[in-house]
């Protein structure tokens, strides 16, 4: 049956399937998807079963990050008067928590710039996706929001990093 919908297809009804789950049914299948794919590259070193994990675990990532925005929205209403980054987990809840303005991701091409404005006190918020590792000073800093975690202890520490040298920093870890 299998052989003859692939030769013939058509001739068979296009279908809509709809799959309803809790997050957590959602994060489980992932999860298990992740393990699966990490599990036979590491049996058989094929490059496609390791794009595949990866894949997979970049999407978990964006999934679990989505599900705070609504959080991260309530908290920046209570700092809005305040110097802040929000470290997001997505181009995407970037851009809607900032409304596009003041974002720093692999999609914008002035992203100096926009850091030049932070530290000069022009603006004081920054939304950045993966961003500003190693080598960007950042002035006066006093709020940090971390919206996922990564995989790496160095990059939270980095993240962490550019709060701590304010004179009473916040950071929120959600």
């Amino acid at each position: 049956d299998r052989f003859k919908y692939i030769s013939d297809k058509k001739n068979y009804i296009d279908l809509n399937l709809e799959i309803s789950c809790t997050y957590k049914e959602k994060n489980d299948y992932l999860t298990g998807l992740i393990e699966f794919y990490k599990k036979r590259y590491f049996i058989t070193k094929n490059q496609i079963w390791k794009n595949k994990w990866l894949l997979l675990g970049s999407e978990r990532k964006r999934f679990l990050a989505n599900l705070k925005t609504e959080i991260v929205k309530n908290l920046i209403n209570k700092i809005k008067d305040k110097r802040y980054i929000c470290f997001t987990g997505s181009i995407e809840q970037a851009n809607y928590l900032s409304k596009n303005v003041n974002v720093i991701h692999s999609q914008v091409k002035d992203s100096d710039s926009i850091i030049n404005s932070f530290n000069n006190g022009n603006i004081n918020h920054l939304y950045v996706v993966d961003m500003l590792r190693e080598g960007q000073n950042l002035n006066n800093v006093e709020v940090g929001i971390i919206v996922q975690l990564d995989g790496e202890i160095g990059r939270f520490i980095q993240k962490s990093g550019r709060i701590m040298r304010a004179k009473n920093p916040e950071i929120f870890v959600l």
